[in-house]
């Protein structure tokens, strides 16, 4: 009697610690994704640049880590005139398309809103930002379906890489943002390279 409840003890134990690993690990999932579109989130991408970046500062033949700011254009309109839930489903459906999309080796994460950062170790500098600004505005060029209706949407890029341009992460950010911000001055579906001018 004694053994047999010494085992049932021993096996309560061991459930109970697969229990906390498990509900640890989770926890910590949820700490680096953001809830509504399962990806990582700004502070998993900071994290991952700074470590990609890194790498490349120590190693040059590894190549450049592109940055590309990605948002859906007037995402207010749409959130205003269709709905929260229609907004909501429009992130979801980005967030599938792009990473369905995109090279495994990518790294795409969603900041908030409609913003998304997606994160790429190549080499080619100029050439190689343009090819990736063509793939992402290709991939949003077809209409999203929600609820039985297409919606057409455009989106912006802007794209930065390092450490040719900058060995830190945070102005890397900042300078894809800025990109971001005059591509949006052009008007529909475009992307832009950082420039200093």
């Amino acid at each position: 009697g004694v053994v047999a409840g010494g085992a049932i003890i021993v096996r309560r134990m061991r459930r109970t610690t697969s229990e906390l690993m498990a509900s640890e690990a989770q926890a910590q999932h949820n700490v680096l994704h953001d809830a509504m579109s399962g990806l990582p989130n700004r502070a998993h991408f900071m994290q991952k640049l700074r470590e990609e970046l890194s790498a490349c500062v120590e190693q040059r033949e590894l190549g450049d880590v592109f940055v590309a700011y990605i948002d859906i254009d007037r995402f207010k309109v749409v959130n205003d005139t269709l709905g929260h839930h229609v907004g909501d489903e429009l992130v979801r459906q980005m967030a599938l398309r792009l990473r369905k999309s995109l090279p495994p080796g990518d790294f795409l994460s969603r900041f908030g809103g409609d913003e998304f950062v997606l994160m790429r170790r190549s080499t080619g500098g100029k050439e190689a930002a343009d090819m990736l600004g063509r793939q992402i505005m290709t991939l949003m060029s077809e209409p999203f379906v929600i609820s039985g209706s297409n919606l057409d949407v455009s989106c912006s890029c802007g794209i930065s890489w390092g450490p040719e341009q900058s060995e830190d992460p945070g102005e890397l950010l900042r300078r894809s943002d800025i990109a971001l911000y005059r591509a949006k001055q052009r008007g529909r579906m475009r992307y832009r390279r950082f420039t200093r001018d």
